[in-house]
């Protein structure tokens, strides 16, 4: 497993697949749609009350991003099960 860990060449050819470089983007692609989820929700509690964030406002977007981010994973793991036993 080590030299496995250690073959450079190894790692390069498995970093340039196709399945490596579809599972680097899908991976992107859900942190850049978090991303922006959390600032959306943000900026529309910024325009529901201009005097500016409270600590209850916060700490509700933080549980409302952290049952989103839950909600994402379980669906994940769901489709990655029936992926695997669909082979």
């Amino acid at each position: 497993m080590r030299y496995l860990a250690n073959n450079e060449k190894l790692i390069q050819t498995l970093a340039d697949s196709y399945p490596m470089r579809k599972a680097a983007r899908f991976v992107a692609g859900i942190l850049i749609r978090t991303k922006l989820y959390k600032e959306r929700t943000l900026e529309e509690l910024r325009k529901a009350n201009p005097q500016g964030l409270t600590e209850a406002d916060k700490s509700e977007v933080s549980q409302n991003f952290t049952q989103f981010m839950k909600n994402r994973i379980e669906k994940l793991k769901k489709m990655l099960e029936d992926d695997k036993y669909k082979r």
